[in-house]
């Protein structure tokens, strides 16, 4: 079934895999700048690239479901969210 709607709805997809990316970092972000009064944004990039990439790559399993630039984005996206943690000025 989810084949057959990414066929007829090529945006399908990749707005599938952006409202994980943008539900996970959102909410993480909000959640944690509630507990502690500090959001850490390159932190819920990362957790959310990674999170995203592992659908994505969950959904290439099945063919005609993503495509390899679209299963490609989230895992550049995840490797440059982990060059800004990393070179963050406030990380010790």
């Amino acid at each position: 079934m989810l084949v057959s709607v990414a066929t007829a709805v090529p945006i399908f997809t990749p707005f599938l895999l952006l409202f994980i990316y943008m539900v996970v970092f959102l909410t993480g972000y909000k959640n944690q700048k509630i507990s502690s009064g500090f959001g850490d944004a390159p932190l819920w990039a990362t957790v959310s690239g990674i999170s995203t990439s592992v659908v994505a790559l969950i959904l290439s399993t099945k063919e005609g479901l993503i495509s390899l630039p679209v299963l490609i984005i989230p895992i550049l996206l995840t490797i440059i969210s982990a060059i800004w943690l990393f070179s963050s000025r406030d990380r010790i």
